[in-house]
């Protein structure tokens, strides 16, 4: 096994996995082909791709998996929380499902995971696509808006009415949250947008709502913000995408010199009518680009 920490204690991973639709899979040459592995962004969990990793493995002829990270959806709870523990995960996943290489795409939190692994552990990685995540550390005003996210989220999750359903508690942990963000930045996600997956729920033993996320763990590593999120100088010479919402408060395209230093063969890709959940507010455009990107680079016996 590659691991870059020898310390890394893994935690179990929960994961869906998706395979093409198509005669004879279990024979067919394309097996051998890396997997696709998505990454979900902080706070939310493997659903939120919802029909994109298989729409993927019915284009591309490869295997897909979604993973909850730790202290996310179905995975294990742990005090550890950095951006070196999830790349780690990461690794241990990669080599129980024995696959040497991976084709990654993460959103924000798991964007970051992706763009660490490349870095770090390069002959593990095919590919990556980061959806609106920076190189370099995002700016400290943007830092808050999670911070704010994991504090507010388990004040709302007492205040649901109690006759409300999933999606109605969704929203309205969603509402009061935004409600408690400093001005201009109250409009992360498309409102039309919003789904389970983006406050991962479960029902307790007496039926009542709790958030799934490990918010005390997420709320203290976003105070240590600088110790939980390396900083990456080295750089990365496969193909990287990085898409992005043309209506985000992000605005990573403001990170392209720091974008192309550590991805020199990187492309990036603003998506019109998007803000931070990119692969929700135009799944269409979204896996259009990543489509395009991926078959354009891949090795002419991956092709199809």
């Amino acid at each position: 096994m590659n691991i870059i920490h020898k310390s890394h204690v893994p935690v179990r991973l929960a994961y869906n996995s998706f395979e093409p639709e198509c005669e004879d899979w279990s024979l067919s040459p394309y097996r051998r082909n890396s997997p696709i592995i998505f990454l979900h962004g902080l706070t939310s969990c493997k659903e939120t791709w919802a029909s994109i990793p298989q729409i993927l493995a019915n284009e591309l002829k490869r295997k897909a998996y979604t993973l909850d990270a730790r202290n996310h959806g179905d995975s294990g709870w742990s005090d550890i929380f950095t951006t070196d523990d999830l790349v780690n995960d990461l690794l241990f996943f990669m080599d129980a499902v024995n696959a040497d290489r991976a084709i990654l795409i993460g959103h924000s939190m798991g964007g970051t995971v992706a763009i660490q692994m490349a870095i770090e552990a390069p002959e593990r990685v095919e590919m990556i696509v980061v959806e609106e995540m920076f190189v370099s550390q995002p700016p400290e005003i943007l830092l808050q808006v999670p911070l704010l996210y994991v504090r507010r989220a388990p004040m709302a999750v007492k205040l649901i009415p109690r006759d409300a359903d999933d999606m109605q508690a969704v929203r309205f942990i969603m509402d009061y949250v935004n409600k408690g963000l400093p001005p201009g930045l109250s409009d992360i996600h498309n409102p039309s947008k919003v789904d389970k997956s983006t406050w991962a729920l479960r029902r307790t033993a007496e039926g009542h709502l709790a958030l799934k996320a490990n918010m005390a763990v997420l709320e203290k590593s976003l105070i240590n913000a600088k110790d939980t999120i390396k900083v990456q100088n080295g750089s990365f010479d496969g193909p990287a995408c990085f898409i992005y919402g043309k209506q985000s408060v992000f605005n990573v395209s403001l990170d392209e010199e720091n974008i192309r230093k550590c991805f020199p063969n990187a492309i990036l890709i603003g998506v019109e009518g998007a803000k931070h959940t990119v692969h929700s507010d135009n799944p269409q455009q979204f896996v259009d680009a990543i489509l395009n990107f991926l078959t354009s680079n891949m090795t002419p016996k991956n092709r199809l």
